[in-house]
């Protein structure tokens, strides 16, 4: 069971669970286009720092940003899943149902953040437990 501490926890689960692994350097090009990946460039220090490749692989924001939102709701259209989404008076009821006649849904008060919980379910990763306030980190 993995636990989620924050939304940056949810936003690298996604990445991993729906997408891919966190891609090696040769592999670089590829996992950037699909967006689920972003190639952040460290800030260079020194003058012997301009123009190196320094950085870090950082999962996109599928919790806010609403490219990454996209992405991820074309990655599972593409897949098979089908998107049902309505706001109540508890926040957002989203709901994915299979051409196998199976579903899955999740609630949330963001509508981003419950398309993220109700992927993450979808792809068989629905053991996840979710820490006190994960959500306001």
């Amino acid at each position: 069971m993995k636990t989620i501490n924050s939304r940056s926890d949810l936003n690298r689960l996604v990445a991993e669970t729906v997408f891919c692994p966190e891609p090696p350097l040769s592999e670089r090009r590829a996992i950037h286009e699909s967006g689920a990946w972003l190639w952040i460039k460290d800030a260079p220090l020194t003058f012997e720092d301009v123009g190196s490749f320094k950085g870090h692989w950082q999962p996109a924001d599928f919790c806010s940003d609403p490219a990454a939102s996209y992405r991820l709701e074309a990655k599972m259209w593409y897949e098979g899943w089908r998107w049902a989404m309505r706001q109540g008076s508890g926040g957002w009821l989203v709901r994915v149902d299979g051409s196998k006649r199976n579903h899955f849904e999740a609630s949330h008060a963001d509508r981003r953040i419950a398309m993220c919980l109700v992927a993450l379910k979808s792809e068989g990763d629905g053991f996840v437990n979710l820490a006190e306030g994960w959500d306001q980190r």
